[in-house]
């Protein structure tokens, strides 16, 4: 669970088209308290402030030389990613969840229901819902903790990643998930950790380019998916998900295609 090359450029793009930043993700939840990944070096965040930070530019510079300046461990890993989201973010109230992480983390079981009185702008879940066995609860207690227009980015291995939790997903989790829920499914990318830097980042933007990426072999075998989430405006209870080819949903020509691919 850390904040890596391919979180960055995604998180980059949101920012420049206005989706996150100042007065849109104040209140943010992290489910998994997310370190610095290590790919990007930590004083390449200088760039961010310059594009991101504005009258701010100053009193963040100095806090990234102080943060660079303290001693290479854990910690300052956890205090890099957590400035990091103050610059990208403008945030304003930070709230984590991770039976490890720092002390700052709350100790909850996310198999369980989690108990806030709280809803957040952005609920993030970077690498943490593979980890949790019951499934039902932790995509509840997602979109429970998202307030209402508010936005869910998910972060999940899709291929390869081996022993590294429960689960894998397909895209199709994402695309009946946010049908079931009513989620405007803002952005959807396979991001392949195989190829070089600037090439990574497949978009999909719909069902049949995944299929068309698929049946042309262009889906590695060490690929994440990134999926940015809104939830619709009016507060609706949660919903578990049928998925789309069973519940018909998929054009036929859609659904040919999908019973092609290799099982």
């Amino acid at each position: 669970m850390a904040i890596a090359y391919g979180h960055l450029v995604i998180l980059m793009d949101l920012r420049r088209q206005n989706v996150i930043g100042p007065g849109l993700t104040k209140r943010v939840l992290d489910i998994g308290e997310q370190n610095w990944f290590g790919d990007v070096a930590p004083r390449e965040i200088a760039t961010l402030i310059d594009m991101f930070s504005g009258e701010s530019a100053g009193a963040h510079h100095e806090e990234l030389k102080a943060l660079l300046a303290e001693p290479a461990n854990t910690q300052r890993l956890f205090d890099i990613a957590a400035f990091f989201y103050r610059v990208i973010f403008g945030l304003e109230h930070y709230c984590a969840i991770d039976l490890g992480g720092t002390e700052r983390a709350l100790k909850l079981d996310l198999n369980l229901p989690v108990e806030l009185d709280e809803q957040f702008d952005l609920v993030l879940n970077i690498g943490t819902g593979e980890h949790v066995f019951n499934q039902f609860q932790f995509f509840k207690t997602v979109h429970e903790r998202t307030r209402p227009g508010g936005l869910m980015y998910h972060t999940m291995p899709h291929q390869g990643a081996y022993d590294h939790g429960f689960f894998n997903y397909q895209p199709t989790f994402i695309f009946d998930l946010a049908q079931a829920n009513g989620y405007d499914l803002m952005l959807l990318v396979c991001v392949d950790s195989t190829l070089p830097p600037g090439q990574q980042h497949l978009q999909i933007r719909g069902r049949e380019d995944y299929i068309r990426l698929a049946v042309e072999g262009r889906i590695s075998k060490q690929v994440g998916l990134h999926a940015v989430l809104r939830k619709p405006p009016e507060e609706r209870p949660f919903t578990a998900p049928f998925q789309g080819y069973y519940a018909n949903v998929l054009p036929p020509e859609l659904a040919r295609a999908w019973s092609a691919l290799d099982r």
